[in-house]
Formats: structure tokens, C-alpha cells, sequence
């Protein structure tokens, strides 16, 4: 009697509409507390003709160090430094700004987007 009871409340679509709901919710707090990132969120990196030079990015970090210290400060695992990501180029950079968890990034991503920035392009990479 129980089997047949089971497969009675698979039939039950009360029963299927909670369970969907409980995965969305799942999924959405998994997405908001940034344990998961949504596919296409991230921004790509321009060209390498595109980037500024490393000359410009040391300046932009130099003119700029209070926002450097406020995203440094959004988690121990934050640093933020000039890299030269085009090796056909070495003189092109942007601020890459490296971190370790979910919460990192959303608290530099608040941060980002609660200043003017840098005046170059940011790069946020998880290690």
C-alpha cells in the first residue's frame, strides 16, 4: 500500500509545483550569496590595441589609491595590481583585481560600482 501511495503523490502536481519552486529558490540564493554566477556575467576584456598602457594604469592606480584600498578591503583574499595581459604587448595593462570567494567579488563588485573607477578598464579574476 505504501508504493502505491508514493506514486500517488509523484501524480500529484501540488507536489510538482513545490518541489520546481524549492529548486528556483535554491538557485536564486545560491546566485544572490554569489556561491554560483550566472552564465554570461562576466564583462569581457577589450582588445589588447584597446588597453591603456602600463604607463596610464600605474598612474590610474597611483591617482586612485582610495579606491584601491577600499576594494583591498573587501576581503583578505582581495589584491589589486597592473598586469600586462598581452604578451605580444607587454606595454598594455588593466587593473586586475584578484579574490578568493563569492563574497568577494560581490563586495568589490558594490564597491565598483559605488565609485567612477579607475578611468581604465578593472578585470576581476578568482584565484
Amino acid at each position: 500500500m505504501s508504493a502505491a501511495r508514493g506514486a500517488a503523490t509523484l501524480r500529484n502536481p501540488l507536489s510538482w509545483v513545490l518541489g520546481v519552486v524549492g529548486i528556483v529558490v535554491v538557485g536564486a540564493v545560491l546566485v544572490v550569496t554569489g556561491v554560483i554566477r550566472p552564465l554570461g556575467s562576466d564583462v569581457a576584456r577589450p582588445p589588447c590595441d584597446q588597453l591603456p598602457s602600463t604607463a596610464e594604469v600605474a598612474s590610474a592606480l597611483d591617482t586612485h589609491t582610495d579606491l584601491t584600498g577600499r576594494i583591498e578591503g573587501a576581503g583578505d583574499g582581495v589584491r589589486v595590481a597592473s598586469n600586462s595581459v598581452c604578451g605580444q604587448d607587454a606595454d598594455r595593462a588593466l587593473v586586475q583585481v584578484r579574490y578568493r570567494s563569492g563574497a568577494e567579488r560581490s563586495a568589490i563588485e558594490a564597491v565598483l560600482n559605488d565609485s567612477s573607477g579607475y578611468g581604465v578598464p578593472v578585470e576581476l579574476v578568482k584565484d
